[in-house]
């Protein structure tokens, strides 16, 4: 079933594509294709606990993670593939946007 189904992608920021994955199958495919764990987030997204972004810029792609409780969005992870560290400003103030629009809501 759809997660979050009150998530439309959100634009883009400093030329990163935001897309928000809302079913646990796009979760799952999201930590198979990157070679991480966040698949095993999907249980997590389904009970409005985590939130998972897929992040592309150019031919780079990362893995947001958003943590929630409360009804207040924190950051968790990000990851690009094989869990190697992000390090591009735009992909962090891009999750800086995310976050502050989530709350905002």
């Amino acid at each position: 079933s759809t997660l979050h189904s009150n998530l439309s992608e959100i634009q883009c920021v400093n030329s990163v594509k935001i897309t928000p994955l809302l079913t646990m199958q796009e979760v799952r495919e999201e930590g198979k294709k990157m070679h991480h764990c966040v698949g095993g987030y999907a249980a997590s997204c389904a009970r409005g606990e985590y939130l998972v972004f897929s992040l592309t810029k150019g031919e780079e792609e990362a893995t947001l993670g958003i943590s929630v409780r409360d009804g207040k969005y924190t950051f968790n992870q990000m990851y690009h593939k094989y869990n190697k560290v992000v390090e591009d400003k735009d992909f962090f103030s891009t999750s800086d946007a995310i976050i502050k629009t989530l709350n905002k809501r």
